[in-house]
This record gives C-alpha cells, structure tokens and sequence, in this order.
C-alpha cells in the first residue's frame, strides 16, 4: 500500500521499506442506489506490506454521487484512514490516521466494446499524528478500462496519477490490471496486481477485490 509523503516521517529513509515484499490489498466495495440518478459509495480497504500480513493500511470510505447525466457522475465524500508508515515493527514508529474529504467528476464513454471512465478527484487530507498536526491537498486523475471477456468474465485495468498542491508535485501513481467475474447481477470479484510508484520507491501489490451492489429505492407496491 501507498507510503504517504508527510515531512514529519523523515526517520523511513533509514528504515527497511519493504519494496522487496509482495503485499496485498483486500478491498470490499459497492454502489447502493438512492433513486435514478442518486447513490451512496462505499469502500473499505486492508491493506498489507507482505501477502495479507502485516498491516499497512486500513480506511473507509463514503461517498455520495449524483448523476446528473448518465454519463456523468459528481460526488462528495469522507474517508478515515489508519496508517502504519514502517514495513519493520518498531516500539516507537510514527502511526497516524488521517479524516479525507473529497469532490470528484467522472466521465464515462466507450471504445467499441471497452468502457472507459475518466475520473478527476481534489483530496483534502486532515493527517492527525500524536499531538502534530498536518494538512494537505492533493489531485487525482484516474483512466480506467473494462473490457467484457463473455457476460460473466471481464478485464479491468487503470493508471492513476497523484499530484500534490506544493512543492513536491509528484505524489504517486498506481498502475493496476486484474481479471473479473460475475457472480450474479449484484455482486462481481476480481484478482489482480497493481504496481506502485512514489518517488524513489516501488512497491508491488495484490489485490483481492468483492463487490456489492445493492438497490436501496422503496419499491412501490402493486395492488391487486
């Protein structure tokens, strides 16, 4: 999972990061309709340096997204996040845990049979570190591809490019690929690998991804 730049962690430099470790996200996810064009997005993430060991990060998400096209989306949102910065186990390393709130648009389209969705997404990160304090905001561009195999397997892919508002301008990017399948019209799972690139490290990460759509529309009652 993603090491966050923050100035107050300087101490990792020194540290075994863990880059030479296969890691894993284990990711629940899912859209729950409110009417035709509202709907609530949830996320929970946990996140390992090595595979499903050794925690580097858990965080949950909320988003409200409304369709004011169908295809385009705006959303708004709070995520809390719990992050362990060290791969090593140390007695006094430097936990944190951040509140994020978020604004986003998403345009989607398709390529013949592949469906692309352009996301754009300004984060506005509350880091609270023992009594030191730490605000930052950040820009994300998200391009993801889904291409339908038959109508149960599907391929996925993204590349997603993190830019901070200061001087260090180069955050991140995520480069992910995964194979998918269908289980019935509400729930999908997926397996696949991303690659992680931050400035002067690499990380190589599994994911293991369940979806849950749900449809939370009262539904009107037919009378006889």
């Amino acid at each position: 999972m993603t090491v966050f730049f923050i100035s107050t962690i300087t101490i990792l430099k020194a540290q075994d990061t863990g880059e030479d470790q296969l890691g894993s996200w284990a990711i629940l996810n899912g859209t729950h309709s409110l009417s035709d064009n509202a709907a609530i997005y949830t996320e929970f993430q946990y996140n390992t340096f090595e595979v499903l060991t050794n925690i580097d990060q858990f965080w949950a998400i909320g988003i409200f997204q409304h369709a004011i096209k169908n295809d385009i989306t705006l959303g708004i949102g709070y995520g809390y996040f719990y992050t362990d910065s060290t791969f090593e186990d140390l007695e006094e390393e430097n936990n944190f845990s951040e509140n994020r709130l978020l604004e986003e648009i998403a345009f989607k389209h398709s390529f013949g049979k592949i469906g692309l969705q352009h996301r754009y997404r300004l984060e506005h990160r509350f880091f609270q570190e023992k009594i030191n304090k730490t605000v930052v905001n950040r820009f994300r561009y998200r391009l993801n591809l889904k291409y339908p195999i038959n109508s149960k397997w599907f391929i996925q892919a993204f590349d997603e490019i993190f830019i901070n508002f200061n001087d260090d301008i180069f955050n991140q990017n995520r480069l992910f690929g995964a194979v998918g399948y269908v289980i019935n019209d509400a729930i999908s799972c997926q397996a696949g690998y991303m690659k992680i690139h931050l400035t002067g490290r690499n990380y190589d990460r599994l994911q293991f991804i369940v979806t849950i759509n749900t449809d939370l529309q009262k539904k009107e009652t037919v009378k006889p």
